[in-house]
Formats: C-alpha cells, structure tokens, sequence
C-alpha cells in the first residue's frame, strides 16, 4: 500500500532551514524519504492592509493579539481554500505544521492533521515568553481558535506528552484523536555510533567541554550557564564553557569562547555546529521554559548528555541519569555545577551514558521515525467528513 499524499502547509517557506528551527524542513525531507509525495501550501505570509495595520495598532495598546483573532483566522481560510484549488487530486491528508490560525476556519473534506510542540493555552499558562502579555480577552480569543482547529482535526501530533495532556485538559480532545512522537535532530551528518561513544575530540578527562546552544540568552539562561563554569572550576574540575548564538557582550575569559550564530543553511556553518556537537561533553542549557528544543536530539546523535531543567517536554528527551540530568528550574548553579562534576568523574558511567544517549537518537529522536510513525498514523484515517462529523457528534 502506498503511502497518503501530503499538502504541508506553514505560513513560512517550508524549505528554509530557519522556519521554526528547521522543523518543517526536516519533517517533509523525512516524508520523502519514506517514499511519501509532499506538496507545499507554504509561504502565506501574514494578512496585510492598511486596515489591519491600523486595527493591529489598536490592538497591541489594549493587551490583545491582532494575529490570534477570527478576522485573520477567516484570512487564511479563504487564501488556503484558493491555493488548494489547483491542487485538487494531488494530496490525501494535509499536514497543517505550527499552524493553528490557518486551519481554525478551514473547511476541507479530506483529513486535517496538526502537528505542534504545545498549546498555545498552554503557553499562556505557563507565561512562555511572548504569550505572558495578552489581555483577558485576548486568551479567550486565542483559545478558542486553537480549540476550533484542533476539532477540525482527523488528529493532533504533539512531539510531547507535555503538550498532548493539556489539549485534553483545556479543550477536551479526545484522547484517542492525539498522539505523541518526537522530533528529531536537524542535522544532515551523523556520526557513526562509535565515534559518538567511544572515542572523539571530547575524550579528554582531564577537561570538561561545556556546550551553550541557543537564539534566545535570557530564557535559556545562559549567565547561569557561565555561573556554572565558575563553579565547576572552583570545584577543582578544569572547564571551558563555548557560547554559541546571540550572546551579549561577555568579559574576555581564557574558559570561555563565543561563537556566533550559525546558520544551517550555510553547509560551512552548520558543519561548524556539528564540530562543536562532536568535541563538547556535555550540552548545557538551564533554560527556565522550554516545549521540545531540537537541540537536545541533535546532542544525543552525537552521544552528547545533556544538561537542562524539568520543564515543558524536555522531559520526553531527555532521560534523567540515564542520558543526562534533569534539574529543578530554581536550582542554582552550584547545584548544576555538582551534578556535572560527579558524572564526569566516574569516566565509566560518563560513558555509558553517551551510550545510552546515542541509543535514544537511535532508537527515537529521529526524523526518520517521526515520519514512519506519521505516515502509518494518516494512513488509518478516514475521510475528512467523517472526521468532523464523528468530532461533532
């Protein structure tokens, strides 16, 4: 049996590995692989004219959002309804990724499947940044439009149990129209597994290679990752700690090196990133709020433990002792610093755990799993009619 055709859609260019960190790219790289057809509904922009701009205006002054709104929901419904126009025949399933205002309106009559990393219910919340400033009114409004999609939907893929649990407990979603399968990593080379945990530039015990991945330094706290070197440091565990991203000015340290934002679509950058994976001992990125950082999956192809704390999904990839740590979110440096330093003392269990890192990559934090988990979940739907209809009763 062949696999369901794909239309993709996202508001962005799909083929840019800088639209949602590469996302999109890798899941309709890994569809084609499998042997799947994928056809783009990409690059929608965001609804312009001189009245929204005005409107827009307006409505930041309030507290509101002018993008979570059904004025820009019914926007998207009539554009995606014309691009689909043409396309009629080529696809079976459309594939809405990170896309939840474009699809709250859209009436299609083939199944709807939305993948994502978290509600935005959820994000609210949580107080995610970006989404801890809108009104009263303007939850409701975002709300409500995510629940609108999400019963539109055939079924919702979150990459977390995190996630999936509150589109239940917010919307009340069915729970057998969910599903939970992780991203993978969004890197073209993988090592061979024993250069991943066996030997490598990181196989120097006598110092301990710190790796800092990340755009955004104030929410994946990047000053309590320098906090930590110190620390480690005045442990008496020689280390060096490497910056990578949009870090602020920093004191000139002979334990610190800062690298500057590499971008994946340049093979020379993006090789940089994969050599900075290869020779690291730990990724270390205390962030106080995360969904599902891809991140941490291109870390474990490379057998890297990972460092981080218990929140948003994290937790779904990374196993706590087995191929990293987990800390609390109010855990201070020293306590960062000291579970570092007691895995890497122990050379044998540092290296089963690089072990147990790869084998999770291996085994799940793949885009090559995603994918096949994906097609076999599409293939069992039915039509999109019988979607809404079974949904609504």
């Amino acid at each position: 049996m062949r696999p369901p055709r794909f239309l993709m859609l996202h508001r962005e260019d799909i083929r840019d590995r800088r639209t949602w960190s590469g996302i999109p790219f890798k899941m309709y790289e890994a569809l084609r692989a499998r042997g799947a057809e994928v056809v783009l509904c990409d690059r929608l922009g965001y609804p312009r004219s001189a009245r929204l701009a005005i409107e827009n205006r307006l409505l930041r002054w309030g507290g509101h959002t002018p993008f979570y709104r059904r004025r820009t929901a019914q926007h998207y419904a009539d554009l995606v309804a014309e691009r689909l126009r043409p396309l009629a025949g080529s696809w079976d399933v459309l594939l809405a990724v990170d896309s939840i205002v474009e699809v709250a309106l859209l009436d299609i009559d083939r199944p709807l499947v939305i993948v994502s990393d978290a509600t935005n219910t959820l994000l609210m919340e949580t107080s995610y940044p970006g989404y801890d400033g809108f009104s009263a009114r303007a939850q409701r409004s975002i709300s409500a439009l995510e629940r609108a999609a999400y019963l539109r939907a055939a079924l919702v893929v979150f990459s977390s149990s995190w996630a999936a649990a509150a589109a239940v407990q917010h919307h009340a979603i069915p729970a057998e129209r969910i599903e939970v399968v992780p991203f993978g990593a969004n890197i073209d080379h993988v090592p061979p597994r024993q250069a991943a945990c066996q030997a490598g530039p990181w196989s120097h015990p006598e110092l301990c290679e710190l790796l800092f991945l990340g755009v955004d330094w104030e929410r994946k706290r990047g000053w309590l990752a320098l906090e930590t070197l110190r620390e480690l440091n005045r442990m008496g565990v020689p280390s060096r700690l490497t910056v990578c991203g949009n870090a602020p000015a920093l004191p000139a340290d002979p334990q610190l090196e800062v690298v500057p934002f590499l971008d994946k679509n340049k093979p020379a950058e993006l090789a940089r990133l994969e050599e900075l994976l290869a020779r690291s001992s730990y990724l270390l990125l205390p962030s106080r709020s995360e969904c599902s950082p891809i991140v941490f999956c291109e870390a474990s192809a490379y057998g890297l433990p990972a460092v981080s704390c218990d929140v948003g999904g994290i937790s779904q990839i990374i196993e706590h002792g087995r191929t990293g740590f987990l800390l609390s979110r109010d855990a201070p440096a020293s306590a960062f610093a000291a579970q570092i330093a007691a895995g890497f003392r122990d050379q044998e269990a540092y290296r089963r755990m690089r072990g147990e890192s790869r084998d999770r990559y291996d085994s799940l934090l793949n885009w090559d799993h995603w994918a096949g988990r994906l097609i076999q979940l599409a293939g069992r739907l039915g039509s999109g009619a019988e979607q809404r209809s079974n949904a609504l009763g």
